[in-house]
């Protein structure tokens, strides 16, 4: 096998590799695994969002039952005057009825309103923890995710060694120096990854230009393993 045969060779593991890293780096699972970690994301700011008013929700509860007992105790001192016997006159009786009368219905007003925002409190939660179940499902998808990445990642990781391993054997017959000059080929991005490529009926198999008539017999005619490029493209050419 000549050197510009075992760099070909050498190209197709390299193909092969890049096929493998591309295959890793677009594994579906990744965009399973960003759509799910997005409406986690999405959903942990819909918590926070039912938390803020929920928090807010306990603050009106608290300053409301501060409220309530205000008036339940104001009703007290009412009733507790009334019925204390230290006011005997009629009419100071009358007024302290109508107030406490108006205390008692105050008192009642406020407790609905406290019982109302108490039913809104606990609506609040149940949703909260329903959002939390959602949300620790997602997380745990992925996780799952995660998992199949990891192991797929790993059967790809497995199969670029074995390919590396077998190129060790064709890239040994290839000069260093033209190893380098394939690799500087190969970085070039018109050129696809690949480096090298046959010389065909008269033109380059890798960019498909019609060579000039001496310069495709030149190259023809040369040594098996004389290092020549494609005029056009520069990959080398195996003749």
């Amino acid at each position: 096998m000549t050197i510009t045969e075992s760099l070909l060779e050498v190209q197709e593991f390299d193909l092969g590799a890049d096929a493998l890293r591309k295959q890793r780096e677009e594994l579906p699972q990744r965009a399973a695994q960003r759509r799910a970690q997005e409406a986690t994301d999405a959903l942990d700011l819909t918590i926070a969002e039912h938390e803020g008013r929920r928090s807010a929700l306990n603050d009106r509860e608290r300053a409301l039952a501060e409220t309530v007992a205000e008036a339940a105790s104001r009703a007290a001192e009412v009733e507790s005057q009334l019925y204390s016997g230290e006011v005997t006159a009629a009419k100071d009786l009358q007024a302290l009825q109508q107030e406490l009368e108006l205390q008692r219905a105050k008192q009642r007003e406020l407790e609905d309103g406290e019982l109302e925002l108490l039913e809104e409190m606990e609506s609040a939660d149940g949703e909260i923890a329903a959002q939390r179940e959602k949300r620790e499902a997602l997380a745990a998808r992925v996780r799952e995710i995660g998992d199949e990445i990891r192991e797929a990642e790993d059967e790809i990781d497995r199969q670029l060694a074995d390919l590396a391993a077998r190129r060790v054997g064709p890239a040994g017959q290839v000069p260093e120096a033209t190893l380098i000059l394939y690799d500087k080929r190969r970085a070039k991005p018109s050129l696809r990854g690949r480096g090298v490529a046959m010389l065909g009926a008269g033109n380059c198999t890798g960019c498909r230009v019609t060579l000039p008539v001496m310069e495709y017999s030149r190259i023809k005619l040369a040594p098996d393993d004389a290092l020549e490029c494609c005029p056009s493209c520069s990959r080398v050419l195996v003749h």
